[in-house]
């Protein structure tokens, strides 16, 4: 702690909070600057579970153990690294490729994910209905 004792306003669990959300958002930026400098795949997806991980800290969610993590993902059609097809909910907008970056959290009934163009390299979020598989569209 660096303060000898707690500022007005502020007791050990709002400080903490504060340590997770400036750590998140730091650690999120690293997270953009290693997907935009085309790091290993590997990499990128370490780097956004650990501002996942943090992202449930600081909404107090707390999942302690890697396996209960993976639960909670478990629902998710696509996996980390996978190449899909995104449908534009806009008409005007052709289908294209992207790689699932990062699994998120559901966002009402949809589940969503951070996905990479492959040809232009935007990041985007996007539901779980508006994506299907690679092998799919090929079959």
């Amino acid at each position: 702690m660096p303060f000898p004792e707690y500022p007005p306003g502020f007791g050990p669990h709002s400080l903490q909070l504060l340590d997770v959300a400036l750590t998140r958002a730091w650690l999120e930026r690293v997270a953009i600057g290693a997907s935009l400098s085309g790091a290993d795949n590997t990499v990128c997806a370490d780097l956004w579970a650990k501002v996942e991980r943090l992202s449930q800290l600081q909404s107090g969610q707390g999942i302690t153990r890697t396996g209960q993590l993976e639960k909670a993902m478990a629902a998710h059609r696509f996996k980390i690294g996978e190449r899909v097809i995104f449908h534009s909910p806009r008409t005007a907008t052709a289908p294209s490729v992207f790689t699932v970056l990062r699994l998120m959290p559901a966002e009402g009934q949809d589940l969503t994910y951070r996905i990479k163009s492959t040809e232009v390299g935007i990041e985007r979020i996007a539901k779980e209905r508006e994506l299907s598989s690679l092998h799919e569209e090929q079959t």
